[in-house]
């Protein structure tokens, strides 16, 4: 074939205009995330931080309510800064009311791929499912204390009160050209774990008591209107409220020298 036959054959204007799109095979990246099951997506199995493998299981009677402590094992490395007699000895310190409706407390072991994709210190579950367990909880993530945390330098308002709220809680804090250098130490992680995540948690449930269970003379349409004016504020807004209640339930009880306490072995 001479050089005038082939150019009159080439037509550029006809190429495969599929290529690299999904018409010719093109499949989406294979995104980092949590992995999660097909009885995940049908709402049929438990939310990947409700799954606590249960090396331990701790009942503690607080006033007249029982807390169970659903405890998992730590890898090399990781700590919780606090143990379970830790934690139900502080709940105790607290009103009975703010506590009445909490009845799990999960010390949680992340994969490296959550630590990785969603970082956490603790979390509220308006309802879990953990095993044969269910109700109201409240999780407290494990941490590498060999790690540290790296900030950027840039940070929006409610970041820079975070950055402040960590260096209170005694973690080691180094401002670098481009970052900002947290180091937690099993102190610092104790201070931060027992004395505020935990009581940040517990004014997310307390937020929600007030606003929806405790005017018990609602019909049921209230209640329902409650709770979905409840979720529909802003989450700045909640957390704001969390925020406060650890604040202030922490200062009270330093004035009052209950706060802090040496560690409870269990």
């Amino acid at each position: 074939m001479n050089k005038i036959e082939w150019d009159t054959m080439r037509r550029p204007e006809l190429r495969n205009r599929n290529i690299g799109t999904a018409s010719s095979g093109f499949k989406h990246r294979n995104i980092m995330a949590i992995p999660e099951s097909v009885l995940d997506r049908l709402g049929k199995d438990s939310r990947y931080y409700e799954r606590v493998k249960l090396d331990h299981v701790h009942h503690f009677e607080i006033g007249t309510n029982e807390l169970t402590v659903l405890y998992e094992n730590l890898r090399p490395g990781y700590s919780y800064g606090c143990t379970p007699a830790d934690v139900a000895h502080l709940i105790s310190l607290l009103p009975e009311e703010d506590v009445a409706g909490i009845d799990l407390i999960s010390f949680r072991q992340p994969t490296r791929k959550q630590v990785q994709q969603s970082p956490v210190w603790g979390r509220f579950i308006y309802y879990a499912t953990i095993g044969s367990y269910e109700g109201r909880c409240v999780n407290l993530e494990a941490f590498d204390v060999s790690k540290t945390i790296e900030w950027p330098r840039k940070l929006s308002v409610e970041s820079q009160a975070e950055l402040e709220r960590l260096k209170k809680d005694g973690h080691l804090h180094e401002e670098t050209r481009r970052s900002h250098r947290l180091t937690v130490t099993e102190t610092s992680l104790r201070n931060h774990i027992l004395y505020r995540t935990l009581l940040h948690e517990i004014g997310h449930w307390v937020d929600y008591d007030s606003k929806i269970n405790r005017p018990n003379d609602r019909l049921d349409e209230d209640w329902d209107r409650a709770f979905d004016l409840y979720f529909s504020r802003p989450s700045a807004e909640r957390e704001a409220f969390a925020h406060r209640y650890a604040v202030e339930q922490s200062a009270k009880l330093r004035l009052d020298k209950k706060i802090p306490f040496d560690r409870i072995s269990d």
